[in-house]
């Protein structure tokens, strides 16, 4: 290993001195402004500079290379800039341009003087492209700025170099010399930890570690003894070569024990450990120095999993342990600003926020969520209002989150309730900590980045703390017992709750943000007694709490009633689960929203989607929240582009422009769906301009494949249909032609023609041209299926025609809200009854499936309106038990077989799998066929009309109006009344099982047409 690490590195090779604007390319996304320019100011570099005008997307300059990568080397440039801090990033391609492996660096804060950023070998990771292996070839670099927080700017690059490097060592042999008792400093690296250093008793003392070479390291763990160890004490690097230290920690007022020390991206040859101030004058002792990987220090998140696995499990959150952990939410309706609660009782303050743990002493030892046992609820079994309830042996504590006030002005109150389940008197502490981390783990990457969330300073006013300078933790119900503050160096918050005690300090600062806090209770309980406490955290610098903070739970679960109050079904007793998640996912819905924008979540997915919009709207249509879907759309219909093209999606730093085809069929039949249950002529007229030009973009996509060279054999597959995008996730690597995004856009062609006649007229020529675009299309799209077909030897619908795969998952769509199931019935039916083989296979083999993704849960509506009510409900029982926790009643994005281990989920609640549940359970109940009648029961169990007790639909949205249906069973006859005002002819579909039926008096047949309402319909039983 030394004779590696001795190898000299290659002199740096100049890749460009930017002082040539020709060598580079300027690419920008759709709408971003800009250009580059020499920087004379600098006198050196190239200047970009970039206005995103509203918009998300990127800028970036390319320069074409040719560069063979070994295992290690280093491409630095230099940077600086007058910008907001948005996404730097250094890109290689290969020769296609499809395989991508970059440096990603998230809310960039740019210099105003040059400074180097150094990209390593281990830097680069693989960013999208269909060879996932290690790219060697690079053709092209790229250095981009992506929108992270928009706005304009200018940056300017210099010196882009290149270098081979050695392979550096992590396990070099250690070598520890002391300035006293020189010959014991060995014990410092022996790894044992019987054996130790001791100094004299000389305040200044010295401890260097040499590593016989260059070494990189992560960080160190220095084990000083309980009774002498160091209080003050600072810890510097030497790299080989130079004579010059360099201190990156320093200490003050340290503990015993082990101290974790943070070096992020760190390289030296020598370390040295001077103390300036021991414990009680008698010298120094320590047992060991580790000195840590890299990845130790790759991030504060991945610092602290690495100090919380060296200590007791349960005095750090569970995911710091590296297992998964689910949450939900809590927050106001339309505000920006939500907390997560997870199934332990963390509880998240806000979006990359701190977070409050709860602890309980009873007097002897420290009782954590590891020893407890948790059960969790929401009020009523599906109001947005969540709890989590921890037992411990005779002690139960319950933590609940809610949240009150006018958005952009809304507190945040938790409140905790030790009771006494004992038959004997209990004292002890109710122990709530604050944490430098969030509940959303590390794991979770996207937009909101999970794990750490510094806590710089702490300080207590009075009745309320101080965090970072301006939030505020508020003793809301009474005063705290007792409150402490430190900081990691002196000992995170754990370990003094661990004694039993807290720190004395009540004002702590600390630059790495590793600060933390704790509230103490006293509580004196008789057997059955409880102790409140409720503390406020607002959301907002502008608020105002309640007055009665005793109440005010009950006035955010009354809020919650109020408002959910038209989702009004009953089902019976064997399907309460199914009743209750349908109305859960209604408040989950509607609190996910910031603002009116209808987002899947509120932290990886704090944006709003074209297709999760479209979607979800459709489910808060068939829910009876009209006016949320109206403004909605005309939100997000302001942010088309002057192409007519519509956005892929939508956040605070306005349309993104990425090219993905599904979002023009999505935002026309959104209009129409709207337009179907509402008849809004308002909207309609609004909107209808904006529906010309989408189609008009449409057209210029669908030209694209039009042309000669998709007259060749090999192409002709692909003719007439949207180009390659990655609106489809399972097609990110590359671009494909997904059929998610035909079925789309020949949903969005129909609902543009049935808007025309609506708006313009029949025999209008703008309608005459959408019917012939429509056909036009349907035509190419078909043949391209039938083509697919032949090409791949199969006899079902591919999910893209240049992949040739299986994904019943998205051709979903085709049945609904596509409503195709007559014009492709024998091709649906072949490729869900192969769905479904491959199902029940699953099913049957279910402890070796890994994972998958629920928005399989649309597939059950597909199943009911193909006819299979069976395997619709058969599917149910594979679906529900995956609801986590089950008492919170919703689902991740991501499903995984094994329930801790840590990978990304998406959000959870994710409303847009919450929507595709609603429309699927909705189309159990009555379902809009294609031919323009309303089904009812398609999806009713045999059970369900069997067992005793009743069962209700009331006022139950559908295009053709509010329909309310109820069922119960006298004796052997079941009595249904459907009743309403219902424009459209009725079919019942209920499952065999009479012996006889009437119709208002008449004799009627299984599936039996309605006609005039009220109907009273009598079915004798078998």
């Amino acid at each position: 290993m030394s004779k590696v690490n001795d190898m000299p590195s290659s002199a740096p090779l100049l890749l460009d001195d930017f002082s040539d604007v020709t060598h580079w390319e300027v690419h920008t996304t759709e709408g971003v402004q800009a250009r580059l320019e020499v920087d004379k100011a600098g006198g050196k570099g190239l200047r970009l500079t970039y206005d995103f005008c509203g918009r998300a997307g990127y800028a970036l300059i390319r320069k074409k290379v040719a560069l063979r990568l070994p295992e290690n080397y280093a491409i630095n440039f230099d940077v600086k800039g007058q910008s907001p801090s948005n996404t730097l990033e250094i890109k290689l391609t290969d020769a296609t341009k499809d395989n991508v492996w970059w440096v990603h660096r998230p809310s960039y804060k740019f210099a105003s003087a040059y400074e180097t950023v150094r990209n390593k070998a281990r830097h680069f990771n693989y960013a999208w492209g269909p060879d996932k292996s290690r790219l060697v070839d690079v053709a092209y670099l790229e250095l981009c700025i992506t929108a992270t927080a928009g706005g304009k700017g200018s940056v300017s690059f210099a010196n882009l170099t290149y270098a081979e490097l050695p392979t550096v060592g992590e396990n070099l042999p250690l070598v520890a010399f002391a300035s006293t008792n020189g010959a014991d400093a060995r014990f410092v690296v022996d790894g044992n930890p019987e054996t130790a250093w001791t100094s004299d008793q000389g305040e200044k003392q010295t401890l260097i570690l040499d590593f016989g070479a260059n070494r990189e390291f992560g960080g160190l763990a220095i084990d000083f003894d309980k009774d002498d160890y160091a209080r003050d004490f600072s810890v510097a690097s030497q790299v080989d070569g130079e004579k010059r230290w360099t201190r990156f920690h320093f200490v003050r007022n340290s503990k015993s024990g082990r101290v974790h020390i943070l070096a992020t991206e760190s390289e030296a040859r020598y370390l040295r450990i001077s103390m300036h101030r021991s414990s009680r004058g008698r010298g120094y002792r320590i047992s060991g120095v580790d000195i840590k990987p890299l990845a130790f220090g790759k991030s504060a998140s991945d610092f602290w999993m690495n100090v919380a696995g060296d200590t007791r499990h349960g005095l750090y959150p569970r995911h710091l342990l590296g297992e998964q952990c689910y949450w939900t939410i809590a927050g106001v309706e339309t505000d920006k600003k939500k907390a997560l609660i997870n199934e332990d009782a963390l509880v998240e303050t806000e979006k990359l926020g701190f977070s409050l743990e709860p602890f309980l002493h009873n007097g002897k030892e420290l009782l954590t969520w590891k020893e407890g046992a948790h059960d969790h609820t929401l009020e009523d079994g599906y109001l947005p209002v969540p709890t989590v309830e921890r037992k411990h042996d005779g002690l139960v504590l319950k933590v609940r989150p809610w949240a009150l006030g006018k958005p952009g002005q809304s507190v945040l109150y938790v409140g905790y309730e030790v009771t006494n389940t004992s038959d004997v008197q209990q004292s002890g502490k109710l122990l709530v900590a604050v944490r430098p981390y969030q509940v959303n783990p590390t794991w979770q990457f996207l937009n909101a980045p999970g794990g750490f969330a510094p806590i710089y300073s702490l300080k207590r006013e009075k009745s309320r703390v101080v965090v970072n300078g301006d939030k505020q933790v508020i003793e809301a119900s009474e005063r705290a017992t007792e409150f402490g503050c430190t900081i990691l160096d002196r000992g995170d918050i754990s370990s003094y709750l661990a004694q039993g005690k807290l720190p004395r300090s009540v004002q702590v600062s600390d630059k790495n943000g590793f600060a933390s806090a704790a509230f103490s209770y006293a509580y004196d309980l008789a057997p059955g007694k409880t102790k409140r406490i409720v503390l406020a955290v607002p959301f907002h610098a502008k608020h105002e709490l309640v007055e009665n903070v005793a109440d005010s739970r009950d006035v955010a679960v009354d809020y919650w009633r109020k408002r959910l109050e038209r989702v009004n079904i009953k089902l019976p007793p064997q399907a309460l689960e199914l009743e209750l998640t349908y109305k859960a996912q209604a408040g989950y819905i509607l609190l996910n929203r910031n603002g009116v924008g209808i987002q899947p979540g509120v932290r990886c997915y704090d944006r709003s989607w074209a297709r999760d919009g479209a979607l979800t709207s459709s489910a808060l249509l068939q829910l009876g929240y009209n006016d949320e879907v109206r403004d909605f759309i005309n939100w997000f219909a302001s942010y088309q582009f002057d192409s007519g093209k519509i956005p892929c999606v939508v956040d605070h730093r306005g349309a993104d422009p990425t090219p993905e085809h599904d979002s023009p069929g999505e935002f026309i039949y959104l209009v129409a769906e709207y337009y179907r249950y509402t008849g809004d002529k308002k909207l309609l007229s609004a909107m209808f301009q904006r529906v010309v030009r989408t189609v008009a973009h449409v057209e210029t996509l669908l030209e694209t494949t039009r042309t000669s060279e998709f007259d060749a054999e090999d192409k002709r597959h692909l003719r007439g249909l949207l180009p390659p995008s990655i609106s489809h996730e399972g097609y990110s690597d590359k671009p494909a032609y997904s059929y998610w995004d035909d079925f789309w856009c020949l949903k969005g062609l129909r609902d543009a023609v049935f808007l025309a006649r609506e708006y313009m007229g029949a025999g209008n020529k703008l309608t005459a041209e959408f019917e012939r675009i429509a056909e036009r299309f349907r035509k190419d799209f078909f043949a391209s299926i039938e083509a697919c077909k032949l090409k791949y030897g199969i006899d079902t619908i591919v999910g893209a025609a240049d992949r040739g795969d299986k994904d019943a998952c998205s051709t979903t769509m085709a049945v609904d809200p596509c409503l195709l199931a007559s014009e492709l019935a024998d091709d649906l039916e072949r490729t869900f009854a192969n769905y479904w083989t491959w199902f029940s296979n699953r099913m049957n083999r279910y402890s070796e499936w890994t994972d998958y993704t629920p928005y399989e849960v649309r597939a059950i509506g597909t199943l009911i309106r193909l006819g299979h009510r069976d395997w619709a409900h058969q599917s149910l029982h594979f679906f529900m038990p995956h609801r986590r926790p089950q008492g919170w009643r919703h689902w991740a994005e991501g499903v995984h077989n094994d329930r801790l281990k840590p990978v990304f989920i998406g959000d959870m609640p994710h409303t847009w799998v919450g929507s595709d549940f609603v429309r699927s359970i909705r189309t159990m109940m009555a379902y809009e066929r294609e031919d323009g009648v309303l089904v009812i029961g398609g999806g009713f169990r045999w059970e369900w009309m069997y067992e005793p007790g009743e069962m209700k639909l009331v006022n139950l949205p559908t295009e053709f109006g509010k329909l309310t249906f109820t069922a119960r069973r006298s004796g052997y006859r079941l009595f249904i009344r459907i009743e309403g005002e219902v424009k459209t002819r009725m079919v019942l579909a209920l499952p065999t099982f009479s012996k006889g039926m009437t119709v208002n008096g008449r004799p009627g047949v299984y599936e039996v047409p309605v006609g005039k309402l009220p109907a009273d319909i009598v079915i004798e039983l078998a």
